[in-house]
């Protein structure tokens, strides 16, 4: 998992100087249409799989991921990187991406929960829950992390 993670670190990390580099060359400078460019290329590329990642506690590419939005919310900002994380993503009127990655793994188990027997995801789903009933408190499985956010 440690080799996947430090891939799409990499590949997130072009995907942002890929888009600043693209909107430099094409002197697009209206902050509105670059938050948009980086909503369409780049955060596919910081959630790719995350309904997977959900509730991996400490999982450095989560934390990288948000990393790389709010560097950009700055550098497009043209402010320092010690500002407030909350006043950049307020002069934008954006969220932490955690609130979308949430949003896109409430859509998939629903998708699980209503998946029928001739689906895979079915299986999958099934399997979940047969582990939850044999899990012991010191283990978890994705099914027991979305659980646990839902009940918070």
């Amino acid at each position: 998992m440690v080799v996947a993670i430090d891939k799409l670190i990499v590949a997130r990390k072009k995907a942002l100087f890929a888009l600043c580099r693209r909107c430099n060359d094409l002197s697009i400078t209206d902050l509105k249409v670059m938050c948009q460019l980086f909503d369409s290329l780049v955060r596919p590329v910081l959630s790719y799989a995350y309904e997977v990642w959900t509730g991996c506690t400490g999982a450095k590419g989560l934390q990288q991921a948000e990393q790389v939005h709010r560097m950009f919310l700055r550098e497009i900002l043209g402010v320092n990187k010690t500002t407030s994380t909350f006043a950049v993503l307020g002069e934008f009127g954006r969220h932490p991406l955690e609130y979308f990655w949430w949003q896109q793994t409430l859509k998939y188990y629903d998708r699980l929960r209503e998946s029928t027997l001739d689906r895979l995801l079915y299986y999958a789903y099934q399997t979940q829950l047969q582990m939850l009933s044999v899990l012991n408190d010191n283990q978890q499985c994705w099914l027991w992390n979305v659980q646990l956010w839902l009940h918070d």
